[in-house]
């Protein structure tokens, strides 16, 4: 499942140029310009590899749904055993694609020799009367080196067997497991003198919660404590909590007892929160 899922990491990043990896950040391809370095030599462009914290690119959970013909909650699933399976500590693996740990990105050299034909310098003389000559000819060499690369940048990759993705990672989820209720901390609140300026609601104090605005699901508890900690670096004033969803931990950004509140919260908050579903026990159904 870890090489399938890094397949399909390695065929976005040269179709989309960038995808987006929840809970990790953006992988995206950048074009470095040609620059003249010392002793009179030119070196050509090249297209590099660089990480960010930023949701951008296309998710990879998308993808996986698209690829393997699954819903987003298997999806969802898929990718967060792949990423327990491709992190350890802080350094998470992509085979094909590159490493990174503690926020520094290594890009994998079988990925930048596939973006970029030739990065040798070439090599200009100094003789007046072949100047113009050599500038043309260094000329053509790059523009041949950019066509080449461009070409070998937007070629599509092989294509991942979806049949094996899906007969190896997809896990039929049996409703009954799933837990009803969620029992809902108790918070201690501090009683304020005076009120200055407009207080939010927080809806995690409500302890007759039915219905819950879920993000993403995640097989330990660290990864969901880690996801809310992303959605508060991103959103400072979010409200999230999580509880336990059958096998997995669900990470909510809202709960009501009202189920229309949770779904106008949900189309209010699509570009935060775009994987975001609204999750129901079944005895509330």
């Amino acid at each position: 499942m870890v090489n399938e899922v890094s397949k399909l990491i390695y065929n976005a990043i040269v179709k989309y140029h960038a995808v987006y990896l929840p809970d990790v950040g953006t992988i995206s391809v950048v074009r470095r310009p040609a620059v003249i370095g010392s002793k009179n030599e030119l070196i050509p462009p090249r297209f590099d590899i660089e990480y960010s914290l930023d949701n951008r690119g296309k998710s990879l959970i998308d993808i996986i749904s698209e690829e393997v013909t699954v819903d987003e909650k298997r999806a969802e699933e898929i990718y967060s055993r792949w990423l327990d399976k491709a992190r350890e500590g802080s350094v998470v693996s992509v085979d094909r694609v590159g490493t990174l740990s503690n926020k520094s990105f290594v890009a994998d050299s079988e990925l930048l020799n596939a973006l970029n034909i030739s990065s040798q310098p070439i090599f200009i003389p100094r003789k007046r009367t072949l100047a113009p000559l050599f500038a043309v000819l260094a000329i053509i060499v790059v523009g041949v080196i950019c066509a080449g690369g461009w070409w070998i940048y937007n070629n599509k990759p092989e294509v991942v067997p979806v049949e094996i993705i899906a007969e190896e990672t997809v896990i039929p989820v049996d409703e009954t497991t799933l837990t009803d209720a969620v029992e809902q901390p108790e918070i201690e609140i501090t009683p304020v003198e005076e009120i200055t300026e407009v207080v939010i609601a927080d809806w995690r104090e409500n302890g007759d919660i039915r219905h819950w605005v879920v993000v993403g699901s995640y097989s330990t508890t660290e990864n969901a404590e880690r996801a809310i900690s992303d959605i508060l670096t991103r959103l400072p004033e979010s409200q999230c909590d999580y509880f336990k969803l059958g096998s997995m931990y669900a990470v909510a950004v809202f709960g009501s007892e009202d189920i229309e509140e949770c779904q106008e919260y949900k189309k209010e908050h699509t570009k935060d929160f775009p994987q975001s579903w609204v999750y129901t026990p079944k005895r509330f159904r």
